[in-house]
């Protein structure tokens, strides 16, 4: 029973983390810079990328969540886990990645918002981004004195891919498709 309580722990971990890579590239994306992938107008070698091409409304892949929650599972089992084991933390991530939805705003204004909603929770978020060089960074409003580390993204074939530095327990990235 510890075991089944630790694995749903771990899943939540993973789907809050998710959540929050989502949250952070909505940041990066819309911010300004230089080089080909900024809004400034300057050009290089790259194709550009501009504030536009990351503005608008996203959301989770899930079969790319499903492959990333299935491979987290297979890192993070103790050594002593048993292939039953495994298997109903594979059977309980299953309706968990049906049933949650994750959404990303990145508006102009170069603000963003999250919503999550994840085994019968509902979170938000909001935050702010920037652009530098095709590189969208994003960073969740928090209270007074509290820290955010900003996560990261970048656009691959039509996909925004967010980067979380600093997150342990839960997936290094997020990979969102247009919604």
């Amino acid at each position: 029973m510890l075991m089944l309580h630790k694995e749903y722990h771990d899943m939540k971990q993973i789907l809050r983390i998710s959540i929050a890579a989502a949250m952070a590239m909505t940041l990066t994306a819309c911010g300004g810079g230089e080089g080909g992938t900024s809004d400034s107008g300057t050009s290089s070698s790259a194709p550009k990328v501009t504030a536009a091409d990351f503005t608008g409304s996203w959301q989770v892949d899930k079969e790319s969540m499903r492959d990333i929650m299935l491979a987290a599972i297979e890192a993070e089992a103790p050594p002593e886990a048993t292939e039953e084991q495994k298997q109903m933390m594979r059977n309980m991530a299953e309706p968990m990645i049906e049933g949650m939805s994750i959404n990303l705003s990145i508006n102009e204004d170069k603000t963003f918002s999250v919503d999550m909603q994840m085994m019968g929770e509902s979170e938000s978020t909001t935050g702010t981004w920037t652009l530098d060089n095709g590189v969208i960074t994003m960073t969740e409003n928090t209270e007074e004195g509290e820290n955010s580390d900003p996560a990261t993204g970048k656009l691959e074939d039509g996909k925004l891919m967010l980067d979380f530095p600093g997150e342990e327990g839960g997936p290094d990235q997020l990979i969102m498709i247009r919604g």
